[in-house]
């Protein structure tokens, strides 16, 4: 799908006027007429899109402006440029234009164009929040959560806000909202989370049913979160089935931590054989858990031919990403081999 096709329409789905007018209108350079023209997709080709919304852009259209930044952000009709496409979406921000405030708030935050200032991300994400764009109401609630950017934490205001943007459907703020009534304030058993509290009563029967509504999108960390919720019986009957039919479908689209959990599947099974399968393709994200039973898998043969070479590097890898088990397993094998040599990817090039 080109630049032009994939813009919204927005006023042009309503707009009556026959193309010709447009044109018309366009070519005696009315700014609206130009985002429009370029928006509607008359011409499926992205540079001639580029070049109408900047001839509306620089006649102070925010509209245009923002897809300006969108073009240069994606190099959609024009040379990817994440300084140009800063610039753009600054000149819309500057009138209000919600989205582009949001996109302006990712780009401090990551340091996309501009140099990274966390709390200038988070006064642009306020801004954008409280003209309401979802995304920006979420990524709100997250800061005031990790207290990002030297933002004090609040967890009500994280609460508040994620709620507002997960009410409206946003499958990452529904996965939040699962979190947090998951993890709870701390009054309840937190299990594996017990680091992290949030401004909520724990409530596993909230938590399911948010992550449901984000699962049932596709958002892939909440079929993970929901997956392991039946698998452990946490707020819902514990239903091994329910369980690997969430995580496969996570797993499938290259979840990590998904893909080690079908790897248990299998292990719990009997077929090791697919298990290492499924430990390679979690190990292979860097996911260390799974680097570390790969080893094992590889130090003992079990499921795969024996391959103590094999072993050593997944236990290393692991272990440079701090991981203690797979220091303290490298260890006892180098004891046992002392003849095995261990390389870093870096002598491997």
């Amino acid at each position: 799908m080109t630049f032009s096709m994939a813009l919204p329409c927005l006023a042009a789905a309503e707009y009556t006027q026959d193309i010709v007018a447009l044109k018309g209108n366009a070519r005696k350079g009315d700014p609206e007429s130009q985002f429009l023209q370029g928006s509607t997709g008359t011409k499926k080709d992205d540079k001639q899109a580029a070049s109408r919304f900047r001839k509306a852009a620089e006649q102070g259209e925010a509209e245009a402006q923002y897809h300006m930044g969108k073009a240069y952000s994606g190099g959609y009709g024009v040379e990817r440029n994440q300084e140009e496409a800063v610039k753009w979406y600054k000149k819309a921000a500057a009138q209000n234009h919600p989205v582009a405030l949001y996109s302006l708030a990712q780009s401090y935050e990551e340091g996309n164009g501009v140099q990274k200032d966390e709390r200038k991300a988070f006064t642009l994400y306020e801004k954008a929040a409280k003209l309401g764009n979802i995304s920006a109401q979420n990524a709100l609630g997250f800061f005031y959560h990790t207290g990002k950017g030297g933002v004090p934490k609040n967890q009500k205001l994280a609460v508040e806000w994620t709620l507002k943007a997960a009410e409206q459907g946003l499958a990452q703020a529904q996965h939040n909202m699962g979190y947090y009534y998951e993890v709870g304030n701390g009054t309840g058993d937190t299990g594996i989370l017990a680091k992290d509290f949030s401004g909520v009563p724990q409530d596993y029967a909230k938590s399911i049913e948010w992550y449901t509504k984000a699962a049932n999108q596709g958002y892939v960390r909440s079929q993970v979160y929901l997956g392991l919720m039946y698998l452990y019986g946490k707020g819902v009957q514990q239903d091994s089935l329910k369980a690997a039919q969430w995580i496969s479908k996570a797993a499938i689209q290259g979840d990590p931590e998904a893909q080690f959990e079908m790897a248990n599947f299998f292990q719990r099974s009997g077929d090791r054989k697919s298990a290492v399968t499924w430990l390679m393709k979690a190990a292979e994200q860097r996911f260390t858990r799974a680097q570390v039973n790969l080893g094992w898998c590889y130090e003992t043969g079990d499921g795969i031919g024996q391959n103590l070479d094999q072993a050593s590097q997944w236990y290393h890898k692991a272990a440079n990403l701090g991981n203690e088990e797979a220091q303290y397993l490298l260890n006892k094998l180098l004891e046992k081999h002392s003849d095995l040599k261990i390389q870093d990817e870096d002598e491997k090039k």
